[in-house]
């Protein structure tokens, strides 16, 4: 299965905006009262939703992970599709797909 990266934002807003921000930009002042002032970063606050933190798993998930990649294998295989020269065997296909499944 291939997962297209740049398809994610549609997923995210098919599930529609989940995010809530309650970010504090008052400093309250010698007498109590809120100046209008912005305060610095550690004393801003941030809550996502059960949903948001969804759509950022999905996004962590669907993003290529490039490390331990074989890119010479994987150019050799787009060769042999590009050229149409790529065959699948497909029993031995299901057959590791059947035994994958049961062995979890």
């Amino acid at each position: 299965m291939k997962i297209d990266p740049s398809k994610i934002n549609d997923v995210a807003k098919g599930l529609g905006s989940s995010a809530t921000k309650n970010i504090g930009n008052e400093r309250a002042s010698k007498n109590g009262k809120s100046d209008g002032t912005r305060t610095d970063a550690s004393s801003a606050r941030v809550d996502i939703s059960a949903k948001g933190k969804s759509i950022q798993k999905v996004r962590e998930l669907a993003t290529p992970d490039m490390d331990g990649v074989d890119e010479e294998k994987v150019a050799r295989l787009q060769k042999l599709i590009d050229d149409g020269n790529y065959s699948v065997d497909s029993e031995a296909l299901a057959d590791r797909i059947i035994t994958e499944h049961i062995s979890g």
